[in-house]
């Protein structure tokens, strides 16, 4: 049974929940693209290595997956 812990400490946290989605937003990454497991299959190979970091004009994705993102990545751990 896996269990999420919520890390409380602000060092682990480099960046604010906003900061976070403004720089997404800013310069938006596959990484954070709401298509990229599409977009991989209809390329066949890694959107990600095949476009690089600077992502591409379909970006999209709504601020709540960001949060989700956000929390998966500086605010929950498995305990």
């Amino acid at each position: 049974m896996s269990m999420d812990k919520i890390i409380r400490f602000r060092q682990t946290q480099p960046i604010t929940l906003d900061g976070f989605i403004e720089e997404v937003l800013d310069k938006p990454s596959c990484k954070f693209c709401k298509y990229l497991e599409e977009c991989s299959e209809n390329m066949g190979e890694d959107v990600m290595e095949a476009i690089g970091d600077s992502g591409c004009g379909a970006f999209d994705n709504s601020v709540e997956e960001l949060k989700k993102i956000y929390l998966k990545k500086y605010c929950i751990t498995k305990a």
